[in-house]
């Protein structure tokens, strides 16, 4: 059976899976921790929809890649779904590590050059390991995690966005 993603080149879902279910068991029978990050790609409908399906594949691919370079070669990557990652790392990576490797691949994909006409952004969202936790729960953890950041994100952009247009009306009113 197939485990490789045929477009990222990455672990599928299936297997990266059935690698957070070893690591799960390793963690609980030696009593460790484990950390995974949940990788979303920011308006990737947009990218397909402006530039087409070979660019959104070509950022699916380059994405990958960055990803293998961003990591250490005992951690694991897969392609969760869509426009979705899944980074599992190995023994005894606390919430903080994940935190700080999750901020080094968004900076290492936003200063990639995707040969578009617009920025490529990620949302990412970390979870812990905590005892008896099921890989499920871990995940939908990482989930939320990640649409709070993305929430926070886009206050801020909101919130900057107002603070200029308010100076500029200021400006023309004075």
């Amino acid at each position: 059976m197939a485990t490789i993603d045929q477009l990222s080149g990455l672990h599928n879902r299936m297997k990266i899976e059935s690698l957070c279910n070893l690591e799960l068991e390793r963690a609980k029978r030696y009593r460790e921790t484990f950390s995974v990050i949940l990788i979303d790609i920011d308006r990737f409908k947009s990218i397909n929809d402006i530039y087409g399906h070979n660019a959104g594949d070509m950022v699916i691919r380059a994405l990958s890649c960055i990803l293998l370079q961003s990591v250490r070669s005992i951690d694991e990557v897969g392609r969760w779904g869509g426009e979705e990652f899944l980074i599992l790392f190995l023994p005894n990576t606390k919430i903080a590590q994940a935190y700080a490797i999750a901020e080094k691949i968004r900076i290492n994909i936003l200063n990639n050059d995707f040969g578009l006409d617009q920025v490529v952004t990620i949302s990412t969202g970390v979870a812990q390991y905590e005892d008896s936790e099921t890989i499920e729960k871990i995940v939908q953890q990482a989930m939320k995690d990640s649409i709070m950041r993305k929430i926070t994100e886009e206050t801020k952009y909101i919130c900057t966005k107002i603070t200029y247009i308010h100076k500029i009306h200021y400006a023309i009113i004075f």
